[in-house]
């Protein structure tokens, strides 16, 4: 009897495993690649950069209050770091680092991303209408009551080892999709897939540079050595 029950945890174990490593495998899989890559180039990627454009800057206030006036002698500034900009942040160095950039210790210059802008909207979806007229029956048939919208712009330059700029490219990804009593797609997934989006929309850019971008780098290293 134990055998069985052993046995019987086993295959649920067989049967769940594969199904937990391949959804954690593809939220962060970019779904795209090319066989040419830049030459090594240095990157910083900073969770707070992409939080300021996410989120609305906190200013804290302080100094002395009077009967009419504050007089102000300083600000603080803070941003919100949560799991969707973190999710950027893993995204695109998963980008730089395993799509984009060959890796060597030599770097023939370096690389810069920014998020340029970055929204994530609600509006009611056309079937409204149809759930008030039903009096929520048609919300609880199924039908969605709300649709949702992500945009996220993204940039990304490129500089030589001398840190002049060689080139710049930018690019835009949206996600919609509706939401109703029984499915609901959450605003950290639909982050992923818009940036997901914008960066598959550069990586077209840069692919059909690519040849003359590593050419570039190539003479600029070579001309800074020498000096």
């Amino acid at each position: 009897m134990k055998t069985e029950n052993l046995k019987h945890k086993l295959a649920i174990i067989l049967i769940i495993l594969p199904v937990c490593l391949f959804s954690q495998k593809s939220e962060f899989d970019l779904g795209f690649s090319h066989d040419v890559k830049l030459v090594p180039l240095n990157f910083e990627i900073s969770e707070e950069a992409i939080a300021a454009v996410y989120y609305p800057k906190k200013t804290v206030f302080y100094g002395q209050s009077g009967d009419n006036n504050v007089s102000q002698t300083g600000q603080v500034s803070s941003y919100t770091i949560d799991e969707k900009t973190h999710d950027t942040k893993v995204l695109i160095n998963k980008y730089f680092s395993e799509i984009l950039i060959d890796q060597g210790s030599a770097k023939f210059g370096s690389i810069d991303f920014n998020v340029v802008y970055f929204e994530q909207r609600k509006k009611e979806s056309p079937f409204v209408v149809f759930n008030f007229i039903t009096m929520g029956i048609g919300s609880l048939l199924g039908v969605p009551s709300y649709r949702k919208t992500t945009k996220v712009e993204c940039s990304i330059c490129i500089y030589d080892i001398n840190e002049n700029l060689l080139c710049c490219f930018s690019g835009v990804g949206v996600d919609k999709y509706f939401c109703g009593i029984y499915y609901q797609k959450n605003e950290r997934k639909s982050n992923r897939d818009a940036v997901k989006k914008a960066l598959k929309d550069i990586d077209l850019q840069i692919s059909k540079e690519i040849d003359t971008l590593n050419t570039r780098l190539i003479a600029s290293e070579s001309a800074s050595i020498c000096k």
